[in-house]
């Protein structure tokens, strides 16, 4: 019998399961794959330097790569940018020379006659009484002037005593500074007096002298400009008035007041160049110099004043220079005279505007003063409808311009206004200037 062998039965694969198997396979393949990539990543810089990771993220720095063996709480902080430290500005070295241009008046006074005059329907107007003196008072860098009086808003003018409207006159004429510092300073206290330079300072001008606080009283004025800064004091001899407290307000002529002055002016953050001086100092209603004046110059010009400003007298008095004790030149006007007043005596009735530069040699290391010259000045007065009025006339311009207002007998004195100034000044320091300038329209 033929024999045969019966052959098993092959099973049908399970390709559900294969399915499955391999998917599976494969999603452990990818977990690993980008388990191993992100660790990697931790691990690895950018220009293949292993570095450690910190928590948080830090801010990439080219120059941040860190040794494979640091720790990680070795790390340092990761710093934000700051900007760099600012750099000083190098200072500028100034060469050559620098000029400023000053100029300078006498007395501005009050009075009854003044008054009249300045009086309108509505209050006080002194513009016509300086119309004219425009353009010699603005040609400077900064005009200066004693203020003869103090000042008030309202209640009763006197001799002494003036309306605001005189302060706002002298800035719309081109005055810069007044010295406050005179006989009358305290005609109406020690309130008056801190008034006057409150007064002052709003109508837009500067002032010395008188101090409405004391932070303002220990500190010099300074004037600045041309790259140079000028230092203004201010002086009386005496007060008609001395009421408590007067000499914490009013700058009086002493030893002591100069001292602690000079060296506030030496104490300033920024070096102070010159020093000018205005004084009021000698005797009143008198032409010849005193023996006290002419010491007390002496004493301002070795304490380091450059320039004196004299005014009091009324009069003109010499134009000088003297030598200070370190060998430096002074330049003293011992009285500038009247430039604003009602006084008709011959003397009394004419002042000058004084011109001088002060010059700083940056080269050299050298301050000094020049080109100092003078424009004489003569108040006219004449009457229309009952009525004064009061004019300062540049004396250079009568003859070119004849002017029609004057009588006979104002243009016989007018005529001898130059040469009278020219003695009284002397010729041994600045000249005559006869400039004739037009008023702007």
């Amino acid at each position: 019998m033929l024999y045969t062998r019966r052959k098993n039965k092959k099973p049908k694969p399970n390709w559900g399961r294969i399915l499955l198997t391999l998917l599976a396979v494969v999603v452990v393949g990818l977990s690993v794959y980008f388990l191993s990539a992100g660790l990697s990543r931790q691990s690895v810089g950018p220009s293949g330097s292993d570095q450690q990771q910190s928590e948080s993220p830090a801010v990439e720095s080219p120059s941040a790569e860190l040794s494979p063996s640091l720790e990680p709480s070795a790390q340092p902080t990761p710093q934000s940018e700051s900007p760099a430290p600012e750099q000083a500005t190098p200072e500028v070295q100034l060469t050559g020379q620098r000029r400023m241009t000053l100029g300078a008046v006498g007395d501005i006074a009050s009075g009854e006659f003044l008054l009249k005059a300045a009086s309108t329907s509505d209050g006080y107007d002194y513009s016509e009484m300086f119309a004219r003196m425009a353009p010699y008072l603005q040609m400077q860098d900064y005009t200066l002037a004693n203020l003869e009086c103090v000042l008030a808003e309202e209640g009763e003018y006197s001799e002494s005593v003036a309306p605001v409207q005189l302060a706002d006159a002298l800035k719309a004429v081109g005055f810069d500074v007044l010295g406050l510092a005179n006989e009358h300073s305290l005609d109406l206290g020690v309130e008056g007096a801190m008034a006057t330079a409150n007064l002052v300072e709003d109508a837009g001008l500067q002032s010395a002298g008188a101090y409405a606080s004391g932070a303002d009283y220990l500190q010099p004025l300074i004037l600045e400009g041309q790259d140079l800064r000028v230092a203004v004091l201010n002086y009386t001899a005496s007060t008609l008035q001395t009421p408590d407290g007067a000499k914490d307000v009013v700058k009086y002529l002493d030893e002591t007041t100069l001292e602690n002055d000079m060296n506030a002016v030496r104490a300033q953050e920024e070096a102070v160049d010159f020093v000018v001086a205005m004084v009021h100092w000698g005797q009143e209603d008198v032409q010849e110099v005193t023996d006290e004046q002419k010491q007390w110059a002496q004493k301002l010009a070795d304490a380091g004043v450059d320039v004196i400003l004299g005014s009091h007298p009324h009069y003109l008095q010499p134009l000088e220079e003297i030598e200070a004790s370190d060998g430096s030149k002074t330049l003293v006007a011992y009285s500038l005279g009247n430039f604003l007043s009602a006084q008709r005596t011959q003397g009394r009735d004419m002042g000058a505007i004084l011109t001088f530069t002060l010059v700083k040699d940056y080269d050299a290391g050298t301050c000094y003063y020049e080109n100092v010259s003078y424009q004489p000045s003569w108040v006219l007065r004449y009457s229309i409808e009952g009525k004064y009025h009061f004019e300062i006339m540049p004396v250079n311009e009568f003859e070119d311009k004849g002017y029609q207002n004057m009588g006979t007998e104002a243009r016989e004195r007018i005529r001898q206004v130059a040469e009278e100034v020219r003695q009284a000044l002397g010729e041994s320091v600045g000249k005559l200037d006869e400039t004739i300038l037009e008023v702007a329209e």
